[in-house]
């Protein structure tokens, strides 16, 4: 499973009961090593495939690529289930298929390492379901139970979105950020912040920037405010919801 240096991502989580079209299209788990590089998990087709994309790694590099299944003991199980090059850049693009030991598991890690030359290896780990359905983060878990998630619960088209967050890190404070869809609102326009209370649980209303008010999607991000590199981030659709 990922070191407990990765820096956690949390995405979000929306439930298609609460919307007619889901506002979530591909779950997102990224972590990010100590020596910088970068694994993210971008979308999964249940019990079936997992495709990730990787950034800094070695450039024209082979590399092998792991399923992983962490049971109750703490026991880490590894299936090989393909290999990967690198390109020129050091990025690297992959779909690989769940091995049969794999299925019906709900958490899974995937783990990406160096075959040859310089030592590199990255893991992040992701939820097995349906891209639309899906959750993950950076850091290791030993349970299915607490899954760090945003859940956009109704939005006033150009005016304001109301959020529920689950199974945060408490009494950290996280800027609130908003910008155009595709940038993960990195840098983008501050429009609150929020410490997390003990629970971990939270629901808050944040307004829309009027730079922001006539765009279809908007991206939403939650960062800490210290420093320690934790975030969450979602996109929701700018419409009034029922």
């Amino acid at each position: 499973m990922p070191a407990r240096s990765c820096v956690p991502l949390f995405r979000s989580l929306h439930p298609p009961s609460a919307r007619r079209r889901p506002l979530v299209v591909a779950p997102v788990a990224t972590s990010t090593t100590t020596s910088g590089l970068r694994l993210s998990v971008v979308s999964v087709e249940e019990d079936t495939s997992v495709t990730i994309e990787g950034a800094h790694f070695p450039a024209d590099s082979s590399f092998s690529v792991w399923m992983e299944w962490r049971n109750n003991r703490g026991e880490t199980r590894s299936i090989l289930v393909g290999t990967v090059r690198s390109n020129k850049d050091g990025a690297i693009k992959a779909t690989v298929k769940f091995p049969a030991e794999m299925r019906d598991r709900v958490i899974l890690a995937v783990r990406v390492r160096s075959t040859s030359g310089t030592v590199a290896s990255a893991a992040t780990w992701f939820v097995n379901a349906n891209s639309q359905k899906g959750t993950g983060s950076g850091v290791p878990t030993g349970s299915e139970a607490k899954l760090p998630y945003l859940q956009i619960i109704s939005v006033e088209e150009g005016d304001s979105v109301t959020v529920k967050g689950i199974n945060f890190p408490s009494g950290k404070r996280f800027d609130v950020l908003m910008d155009k869809k595709g940038t993960n609102a990195e840098d983008g326009i501050e429009v609150d912040s929020i410490r997390i209370p003990r629970s971990g649980s939270f629901t808050a209303t944040f307004d829309i920037p009027k730079k922001l008010k006539d765009r279809g999607e908007i991206a939403l991000r939650l960062e800490a405010s210290d420093g320690s590199g934790y975030y969450a981030y979602t996109l929701f659709e700018n419409e009034t919801t029922d």
